[in-house]
């Protein structure tokens, strides 16, 4: 999904900051600048989203294995008690 956004997204940004300059009467520098401002966020918006979401994944990970650990805690427990 990531990958599918990183390559049409920025495309869709600057050509749509070229229009969106050109349609309010900025001039080549202007439009060209806004054009690559508006790619350059959207890149590093897409790069900080692909990192929250491994993060979280990781944590998400993290938390399923400690719950998983307690579980086995909990069970060799109450088997050493019945013994």
């Amino acid at each position: 999904m990531c990958s599918i956004a990183m390559f049409t997204l920025p495309f869709i940004a600057f050509f749509g900051a070229q229009r969106i300059v050109t349609y309010f009467g900025g001039g080549d520098f202007t439009k060209l600048a806004c054009s690559v401002i508006a790619s350059v966020l959207v890149v590093n918006i897409i790069i900080f989203t692909y990192v929250w979401h491994a993060f979280n994944e990781v944590r998400q990970e993290s938390i399923l294995e400690r719950e998983e650990q307690e579980r086995l805690r909990q069970s060799m427990q109450e088997h050493s008690k019945q013994q």
